[in-house]
């Protein structure tokens, strides 16, 4: 068996049991890797969502919200374009896998720039997250926090309530 077949057959079992295989017709899930350090952040920090869903109970003032928003929206557009490049990315390594003599270096270079922009795009969701809460007054943070937790214990009783009509919990 040739070099060339032995590193093909590798890095084809690296994608495979990374996760990295296309999925959904394709398309590779591109923010899989993000959602339990991203859920961990906001579950430490605060969900926008959940602090603009509240934001009369926490008193956001209008001059917050409006930052808030416009830091929402721009966090959004540069993920869509950082979840874009990551994709292209993705494609061209796939091309290189399915050529007929592997280029290491290319292929290397490929996976180090994957991994570059996928870590760019958690830590500028981090830093939104960060930048959200300095927004917010010493008050404003622990109304939020205490929202956070009866928000916890309205979902878990709703969901036992609802695993009860099932003949007990899902597992």
């Amino acid at each position: 068996m040739s070099k060339n077949t032995n590193v093909f057959r590798v890095l084809l079992l690296v994608l495979v049991f990374s996760g990295g295989l296309l999925a959904r017709g394709g398309v590779p899930d591109l923010t899989r890797h993000m959602r339990p350090g991203i859920g961990m952040a906001e579950r430490v920090l605060f969900s926008v969502n959940m602090l603009l869903k509240y934001k009369d109970e926490i008193g956001l003032t209008s001059s917050q919200i409006e930052k808030i928003e416009g830091a929402r929206t721009t966090t959004h557009e540069a993920h869509i374009r950082g979840r874009a490049d990551i994709r292209v990315l993705e494609l061209k390594f796939a091309d290189l896998l399915k050529a007929g003599k592997v280029d290491r270096s290319a292929m290397e270079k490929l996976a180090r720039e994957i991994g570059r922009k996928k870590t760019d795009l958690y830590l500028s969701n981090l830093n939104y997250l960060l930048d959200v809460k300095a927004m917010l007054t010493a008050e404003q943070i622990q109304k939020a926090e205490s929202l956070r937790k009866k928000d916890r214990r309205d979902r878990r009783g709703r969901r036992e309530m609802r695993d009860r009509g099932r003949g007990g919990r899902r597992t």
